[in-house]
């Protein structure tokens, strides 16, 4: 198990940043004498939740009698984590006070959940990083769909515009993202903020941009409830990955390039900058390595203050 915790260094938050981000790791029972890497715990989905917990239950036994698995993609939130098979079906279990486990209810879950309106089809998945959580999801028609906390637009539904039956700042189930209907392949869910990458290479942001993290060129602003593009990825052009996490955004270029944008308090943008005095940089920069552009990736992870 690994327990990551940070204190804020942001120029608009000075007392500590309380969220612990908990990842955890499982391996077959001989380990460390044999040399095996770790492997993540998965879960076989059931449609009906009334039925789900003991097959889940009987799922994470077989996993570790066999090291044998079934889920596709994971995704771990500050409090929570969400999983999808490998027919697209979407659960989720741990922390839920802003309702980001998505089964309309607030209520802590030690064992797995059917979110609500996703029996199949997710293609993607993505858990904050934060104190307040959100989830977003990618439907097999290419839909955005988010739930949870939404105190700065992060679920990128206009503040729930006849979508959501709570309240502005929560919804307990999934809501659809404003413009973003089908045509995405990935999205990702930083601190009180989303991006979600098209299936052209575009890019848009939407939520939280206290630190220039939405990437839209503009002076960084406190909300923006619905997606607006990033500044030199068109919809039809740039990107191949993306990854946000508490104040920054990075993509992989078409080219294999990184360029990143939002916080640079920590030089977490990798351009050798640390954008004085504003410390953040509301525009794409590229990452270099001795003044050169780095070339040849093809994913990265941001981390809370590095990439």
């Amino acid at each position: 198990m690994h327990v990551a915790r940070r204190a804020d260094r942001s120029k608009n938050n000075a007392k500590p940043w309380h969220g612990q981000i908990t990842h955890f790791f499982c391996l077959p029972r001989h380990f460390p004498s044999q040399n095996v890497a770790p492997t993540s715990i998965n879960f076989t989905l059931i449609p009906s939740k009334n039925v789900f917990l003991l097959p889940a239950l009987l799922s994470v036994a077989l996993f570790l009698i066999t090291g044998k698995s079934s889920a596709q993609t994971f995704a771990a939130g500050g409090y929570h984590t969400c999983a999808v098979s490998a027919t697209g079906g979407l659960v989720c279990w741990g922390g839920n006070d802003d309702g980001q486990l998505g089964d309309n209810s607030t209520i802590t879950r030690p064992k797995p959940v059917n979110v609500t309106s996703f029996p199949f089809g997710a293609t993607s998945i993505s858990g904050a990083h934060s104190v307040t959580g959100h989830t977003c999801a990618v439907t097999a028609t290419g839909a955005v769909k988010c739930w949870g906390a939404n105190g700065f637009g992060q679920l990128g539904d206009n503040f729930n515009t006849g979508q959501c039956a709570t309240t502005t700042t929560r919804c307990l189930t999934p809501v659809g993202v404003t413009g973003l209907s089908s045509g995405i392949a990935k999205v990702s869910a930083g601190d009180q903020f989303t991006c979600a990458l098209s299936t052209t290479g575009g890019i848009s942001c939407w939520g939280r941009n206290n630190d220039g993290q939405l990437g839209t060129g503009s002076p960084a602003m406190g909300t923006q409830p619905t997606p607006v593009g990033v500044s030199g990825f068109p919809a039809m052009a740039g990107a191949t990955n993306i990854s946000g996490s508490y104040s920054h955004t990075c993509a992989v270029t078409a080219g294999g390039g990184v360029k990143c944008w939002g916080a640079a308090f920590s030089s977490q943008l990798g351009d050798n900058s640390d954008h004085a005095p504003d410390g953040y940089s509301a525009t794409p920069v590229e990452v270099v390595v001795s003044a050169v552009p780095l070339t040849g990736i093809t994913a990265l992870a941001a981390g809370a203050d590095h990439t």
